[in-house]
């Protein structure tokens, strides 16, 4: 997983994070916690590098990138396409990997709460960081079926952050396209046209983002999600003395 020289830590690939949870996992069903939760968190450092908790309509800082990780990012999305067989450019395909990103960040959240235990061990992943929405249906996942759900934020608290969130992304591309105004027309009025080409695009996504799944229609794994949120706060107010 790492090459006989360590040499392959340092470049992120999908199936690492994943393989790394499952290690995590059966670390942690050996009864080796401090062994799980290291494994845990180069999991975790995967899939922050590999922008695993942001979707791009939900991405409220979408100039805010390193550009020092961005070669190595581009290798790793490009090897995970081709492991996931992700050439046919179906909008249903798109779906499935998407929901396949997803639900690897969400093993790595759920499996943070369970391994998380006091001030040695802290909660590495925030709930108002995270720019995704819940898992989807296992219906949905199967079959290919694009679907909306709820943020964990806005699912456990009310509100609707996803429109706020959107909202945000788009007055930041904005006011990158305004800041480019000052270095000459050429580059405004190309800027401006890409800007503009988003925006429509954006609308015609809006147009078939899918139905949402909320309520009765809610799957078993976006529940799950929410019971070990507040399993993992009332595990944080515990390991505090029972006081904030």
């Amino acid at each position: 997983m790492t090459g006989n020289s360590g040499d392959g830590l340092g470049h992120p690939h999908l199936a690492r994070a994943q393989a790394l949870t499952m290690i995590a996992m059966h670390e942690w069903g050996n009864c080796e916690g401090a062994k799980s939760f290291i494994s845990l968190g180069v999991a975790v450092r995967y899939s922050q590098l590999l922008g695993l908790q942001y979707q791009d309509d939900l991405d409220d800082e979408p100039q805010a990138r390193s550009l020092a990780l961005s070669p190595n990012l581009s290798r790793s999305k490009e090897a995970d396409h081709k492991v996931a067989g992700s050439t046919s450019g179906d909008e249903s395909d798109a779906f499935v990997e998407q929901e396949i990103r997803r639900r690897t960040f969400w093993s790595c959240f759920i499996l943070d709460r369970y391994l998380s235990s006091g001030k040695h061990r802290p909660q590495m992943l925030r709930v108002c960081d995270l720019r995704l929405q819940l898992p989807s249906s296992d219906h949905a996942f199967l079959f290919g079926d694009k679907v909306r759900t709820p943020l964990l934020a806005e699912a456990l608290d009310g509100g609707d952050a996803r429109a706020a969130i959107q909202a945000s992304r788009r007055i930041s591309l904005l006011s990158e396209t305004n800041g480019d105004t000052r270095h000459g027309a050429g580059r405004s009025t190309s800027t401006l046209g890409s800007y503009q080409n988003q925006e429509s695009s954006h609308v015609a996504d809006e147009s078939r983002e899918g139905r949402w799944e909320t309520g009765t229609n809610e799957g078993a794994v976006s529940r799950y999600i929410k019971a070990i949120e507040l399993y993992g706060r009332i595990a944080q107010w515990s390991c505090a003395g029972g006081r904030r």
